[in-house]
């Protein structure tokens, strides 16, 4: 290792999980100014992200951590007391990660209820333009829909009623396409959410929300950056309750911080 590319790794590895150019609070600037409470900022970040994955209950996972961040972290003065907080808070978010290790562990086997089901769904004419119908209302952007949106690219159960919930995609996107949501209900099929997705696509969690399961969402923003968007179904369509962007700075060092501000429409893409 030549000594400028170990130079090259050491000023990385001094760097936070946000840039240090953007408006600051008093803590950022602390953390700014401290290699080690920077190393220890980014540990705490990888914490969380592992933790708002693997956990069944992603909004209080959420909620805490934004507790925890306006009521301890954002009023430490000192490196020392950030230093302290967050070796705690890590503390923490690793045994919440250890008991939803072990809640995994204990589910029955057996197939997931929203996988992919290997069956066909005949769509009537009538409900095909239906269909239609709400996905040109929602398409804003003026996706071509293409030939595949004459058959759905999944179906599901999303409130467990043994009738498929279809999903469409448009097919269009190089990164990115349009996905679009539907519910049987009612004796017609409903659309309940409209957003975009990457080729990481989308998972359902087992933490409910009005009867349906929370929804993530990955979008490709570039090489090094995907979006994340849960979103949580609020009785008549699904609203968007957290944002995050994943930006790999490198091989072993990926940061996820919660986009400000991005939830005044109900989804993280707009």
């Amino acid at each position: 290792m030549t000594h400028a590319y170990r130079q090259r790794l050491d000023e990385l590895n001094a760097l936070p999980p946000f840039a240090c150019t953007e408006p600051l609070t008093r803590a950022e600037h602390l953390i700014c100014d401290s290699p080690p409470a920077a190393k220890l900022e980014r540990d705490l970040n990888a914490a969380f992200q592992m933790t708002l994955v693997t956990s069944d209950d992603l909004l209080s996972v959420r909620d805490a951590q934004r507790r925890w961040q306006r009521d301890v972290h954002n009023r430490c003065r000192s490196v020392a007391c950030l230093v302290q907080v967050d070796q705690q808070r890590i503390r923490v978010l690793e045994h919440l990660q250890n008991v939803a290790d072990q809640t995994a562990s204990r589910r029955p086997p057996g197939p997931n209820p929203f996988d992919e089901r290997v069956v066909h769904l005949a769509l009537s004419a009538a409900e095909l333009r239906d269909i239609h119908q709400q996905i040109v209302q929602a398409n804003s952007n003026g996706t071509e829909l293409g030939e595949c949106m004459n058959q759905p690219a999944q179906l599901l159960d999303l409130n467990r009623d043994s009738h498929p919930d279809p999903v469409f995609l448009t097919c269009a996107g190089a990164h990115n396409e349009s996905v679009f949501f539907f519910l049987w209900e009612r004796h017609r099929y409903r659309l309940i959410l409209a957003t975009s997705v990457g080729y990481f696509g989308y998972a359902f969690q087992h933490a409910m929300s009005h009867g349906l399961p929370l929804l993530q969402v990955i979008t490709h923003n570039s090489a090094y950056e995907h979006g994340h968007s849960y979103y949580a179904y609020d009785g008549h369509a699904y609203r968007a309750v957290a944002c995050y962007t994943e930006r790999y700075v490198r091989e072993d060092l990926v940061t996820f911080t919660e986009m400000p501000g991005s939830l005044s429409s109900g989804d993280c893409n707009d």
